[in-house]
């Protein structure tokens, strides 16, 4: 990625999962720092990333609801 080029989504979302080389580290940092949508795209990823594990970690009512219906249907 030459210097002057913005990072992609794609690109910023590999650097949020620690999926980009060191030489490809320093510059999309670089571009988060000097770009302010890149880094207003980047908060969106991270906010995103947040909320998911957060859905992750906390299944639905309904769902647990259906876990335990079904583990005493086959218990």
């Amino acid at each position: 990625m030459p210097m002057h080029q913005k990072s992609t989504l794609d690109e910023l979302i590999l650097y949020f999962y620690n999926e980009t080389q060191l030489t490809e580290n320093v510059l999309i940092q670089k571009d988060i720092d000097c770009n302010e949508e890149t880094a207003e795209t980047y908060e969106d990823i991270k906010q995103a990333a947040s909320m998911l594990d957060e859905l992750l970690e906390k299944p639905s009512a309904r769902c647990a609801e259906n876990i335990l219906r079904y583990s005493k249907a086959t218990a």
